[in-house]
């Protein structure tokens, strides 16, 4: 429990202490701003803090305040190179002070708190022109540490009040609805199990010896002698417990047969410790044995039987004699032939090792360097005026190799401004390309060629009929280097924020390697 009782005074003078310690701030007021009197604060950067009314619930009280942070134009200073350095000055004072209460603990300890969450206001040239920074109402959270016995009255508890009807210092008994006049707690009625005492400062202890009610009091606890002799059992118990968990687990871990059972004790009493090798041989295990010769003897003279029918078969070319049986068969038709439903295969492929793959016609494609690519699932979009890579159109290019490629988009844009397009490819890799296209509802054209530089659209717009869809056809050569990578085409909105579009399954890219 908390031993000390907030009052507005200490918040206050707490805040001040922030005050003057903070190296940012000069000075510290608190009350109303009297307008007229702003510039006689003392120095700034100054705080100022207005109280705004207080709170309260079951075990705490909350002080509410408005608190500014603010500074004075400088001669020397542009206006909003001013303004801009003072809001941000004055907005970490405040964010400095609200994380002091919630977390740093050292001006107002751990039993003052403020919420989580809370808000910051800048104003610029406020109170007739004169400051700028900023402001937030903050909360301040403490224990309510009220007691009736701290009351500055005569009549409180433990007052010294007079004798005056009613004179609340004694005990006010109440029977059937009427209070009684003020009695001494001792007058009332001791039997032989209860014995009430006075304590003389606002307290009574009432002990009972026997069924009677009454007992202890929380002060009496720590030194009952019965409480003391069961916490002590309670810590016996405790390590018995503790013993005989640690002893268990020994005992659980222990693998070297602690009990000493016996073969006998498990039914193992008639097994002796021959060893497998060692071991004789029984009746019933030479009957076994003796049938699993025979039955290899007749499978083996079986096997003999067909080979020799076998090599005179091979000899004479004659029956179902297996490919792979015929001396001149070479290893590549053999494999051909043991393809599953050969002649419903369309394409072959030879491979290093003399397998023979069966390819379909997109395989067959990929295998002599010819590949395709198309923008699938969703269209692409753009309203910026910076290149990025159409989703779906990129093929990898390997090192000093030659491809020539060609494009189909389907665009359209919102507005006039048009569509630009260009590519990405490796570093060191020579590019050239031809462009082509129109506008549907219109019979102009455009064909424009150049040397781009990789991530950099074409300078000019095409399709820029608005609302109408189009084609752009390009052809287009790309040498490699050194270097391996991707080429992908690339575009932007034409005149940003317009919004350009490539259409997904009716704009494809083909590639085709030309020097191998």
């Amino acid at each position: 429990m908390s031993s000390t009782l907030w009052t507005y005074n200490q918040i206050i003078q707490r805040l001040e202490v922030f005050a003057e310690g903070h190296y940012f701030l000069a000075s510290f007021t608190h009350g109303q701003i009297d307008v007229k009197n702003l510039e006689k604060f003392p120095t700034y950067p100054h705080m100022h803090v207005i109280p705004e009314g207080f709170d309260y619930g079951p075990q705490e009280k909350t002080f509410n305040f408005r608190v500014l942070v603010f500074d004075k134009p400088r001669q020397v200073e542009e206006k909003p190179d001013y303004q801009k350095e003072v809001i941000s000055d004055t907005q970490q004072v405040i964010e400095d002070l609200v994380y002091e209460l919630k977390n740093g603990r050292t001006l107002f300890g751990k039993e003052v708190d403020t919420p989580e969450s809370f808000s910051i206001t800048a104003f610029m040239e406020s109170f007739e022109n004169v400051v700028t920074g900023c402001e937030a109402v903050i909360s301040i959270t403490v224990p309510n540490q009220w007691s009736a016995c701290n009351i500055p009255a005569n009549w409180a508890l433990q007052g010294s009040g007079g004798t005056t009807s009613p004179a609340y210092g004694g005990l006010v008994l109440r029977t059937n609805g009427t209070n009684n006049a003020v009695q001494n707690i001792l007058d009332l009625v001791q039997g032989s199990n209860i014995t009430i005492t006075d304590l003389g400062d606002g307290r009574v202890r009432i002990a009972a010896t026997g069924g009677g009610g009454g007992g202890l009091t929380c002060d009496d606890l720590a030194t009952c002698q019965t409480i003391i002799d069961i916490l002590a059992d309670i810590e016996d118990v405790d390590r018995t417990l503790t013993t005989l968990s640690n002893a268990f687990t020994a005992h659980a871990s222990n693998t070297s047969n602690p009990h000493s059972v016996t073969k006998s004790q498990v039914g193992l009493g008639n097994v002796d410790n021959t060893s497998d090798a060692n071991k004789p041989v029984s009746t019933a295990q030479a009957a076994a044995d003796s049938a699993v010769a025979s039955a290899a003897a007749t499978d083996a003279t079986t096997k003999a039987n067909a080979a020799q029918a076998f090599s005179i078969q091979r000899a004479n070319h004659t029956g179902t004699q297996p490919i792979n049986t015929i001396s001149d068969a070479t290893t590549v038709g053999q494999n051909i032939v043991k393809l599953a439903n050969p002649s419903a295969v369309t394409y072959l492929r030879v491979n290093a090792d003399n397998t023979v793959t069966a390819l379909s016609a997109l395989q067959l494609r990929e295998a002599i360097g010819i590949r395709w690519a198309q923008v699938t699932g969703s269209d692409y979009t753009t309203t910026s005026a910076t290149e990025s890579v159409i989703t779906g159109l990129s093929l990898p290019l390997v090192a000093n190799a030659k491809y020539r490629g060609m494009a189909a988009l389907r665009v359209g844009c919102s507005g006039t401004g048009g569509i630009r397009v260009g590519f990405n490819f490796p570093s060191g890799a020579t590019f050239a390309f031809g462009i082509t296209a129109n506008t549907f509802g219109s019979t102009a054209q455009q064909h424009q060629t150049a040397d781009l530089a990789s991530g950099t659209a074409f300078g000019a717009n095409f399709n820029t009929q608005a609302s109408a869809n189009g084609y752009i056809s390009i052809d287009f050569y790309v040498e490699t280097g050194v270097n391996a990578g991707n080429v992908e085409i690339i575009a932007r909105s034409g005149t940003s924020p317009q919004t350009s579009t490539v259409y997904a399954g009716l704009s494809t890219m083909r590639l085709e390697r030309i020097d191998a």
